[in-house]
């Protein structure tokens, strides 16, 4: 009776080992397939509205292998680039800005790390003649990256803050105006 039992019960174990399979092969599957950040050298093919992101996911994975200082930066300007995507989807490709925003994002930052990176290891930070060594070279660098984009997002944002700031005048024209000349005497 005992065998039996074993005996019907292997199908249903069979179904169930070939299910945990399946689950753990499609979970596997979707870790390595979701965003996996494009190559320093494929920035530049992504779309412009994509780009930030492109270059956030690029940068983080950078992060992990430059130094402290270096990788606090990397991940502020990840960060900051979160807020550009929504303003590039609304860019022409062949605007100035975006232009300027696909050299800073898809060539200039790439290039920095990528310098920074072929500079042996032990030698990174020790100072040079100048003082200075190639990881203070790469904080300087970041710094400055991290200031432009905030740049250029505030560029990218002035547009709207000022159509913004129109149609705030026009509803204190269009409703306040009315309700101020209607309460004044001998209106």
């Amino acid at each position: 009776f005992g065998y039996d039992l074993a005996f019907r019960a292997v199908p249903g174990i069979a179904i169930l080992v070939a299910a945990i399979v399946v689950l753990g092969a499609a979970i596997a599957f979707g870790i390595t397939a979701r965003d996996k950040p494009l190559a320093a050298a494929h920035l530049d093919a992504a779309p412009l509205a994509a780009l930030p992101d492109a270059t956030a996911l690029w940068l983080e994975r950078e992060a992990l292998a430059l130094p402290a200082p270096a990788a606090t930066l990397a991940d502020t300007i990840a960060g900051d680039l979160a807020a550009m995507g929504p303003q590039l989807a609304r860019l022409q490709p062949n605007e100035p800005a975006a232009d300027a925003v696909k050299r800073l994002l898809a060539v200039e930052l790439p290039n920095l790390i990528e310098r920074h990176r072929s500079v042996p290891e032990p030698l990174r930070g020790k100072a040079r003649q100048a003082g200075q060594s190639a990881d203070d070279h790469l904080v300087s660098g970041l710094a400055i990256i991290r200031e432009e984009v905030a740049r250029l997002s505030e560029r990218l944002a002035s547009g709207d803050v000022d159509a913004l700031a129109t149609q705030d005048r026009f509803l204190e024209l269009k409703y306040q105006g009315d309700a101020m000349l209607g309460s004044e005497p001998g209106a």
